[in-house]
């Protein structure tokens, strides 16, 4: 999603120009001793300098070295049910069923619910930063989008349509408080 944007893009919509940091030089900063130059870099990185060597990409789900702000909880059943399903094994050399393998799974009926969260630490310093655009631009792309999860989806299985149902920003106090 992100990753597909054209640099130039990226750096109009976010501020960040580089979408992932290259392998071999996150490698390098993860061999780094010195905690305060791994600030350094994220910080740059953070506000866009064009030698900065992570990306947005990194700064939002994480690297190496640095870990995401973005959680995502267990998804809990609300409303469905899941059931055994049976097919038979494909044996992908020769595109046929193989003889006596038939495969159990399990697949969650249409139209069922799930409920689960999606968490943003962002430190609120008054002013918005590149990765919390990053964060509203995936927030506002997952809102009623249907993709693909798990397994099976060469046969139908999978189709999810995410939607956000609540959306609500707390400071550390509200966190912490038993008002919410």
């Amino acid at each position: 999603m992100l990753s597909s944007i054209p640099p130039q893009k990226l750096k109009e919509i976010i501020g960040i120009e580089k979408a992932v940091g290259k392998e071999e030089e996150i490698i390098e900063l993860q061999k780094e001793k010195d905690t305060n130059s791994l600030l350094v870099e994220v910080e740059k990185s953070i506000n866009g300098d064009k030698d900065a060597k992570l990306g947005v990409i990194d700064l939002l789900f994480g690297s190496h070295f640095f870990a995401s702000p973005l959680l995502f909880t267990d998804a809990q059943v609300d409303n469905g049910a899941v059931k055994s399903r049976f097919h038979v094994s494909i044996d992908l050399d020769r595109e046929v069923a193989k003889t006596g393998a038939l495969v159990e799974l399990e697949a969650v009926e249409p139209g069922s619910k799930f409920i689960g969260k999606m968490i943003y630490n962002s430190i609120d310093t008054g002013n918005s930063s590149q990765i919390d655009r990053a964060f509203e631009i995936l927030k506002s792309t997952l809102n009623k989008t249907e993709i693909f999860i798990g397994g099976w989806r060469s046969r139908g299985y999978g189709l999810c349509e995410f939607s956000i149902i609540n959306s609500k920003k707390y400071t550390p106090i509200d966190l912490i408080s038993e008002k919410k």
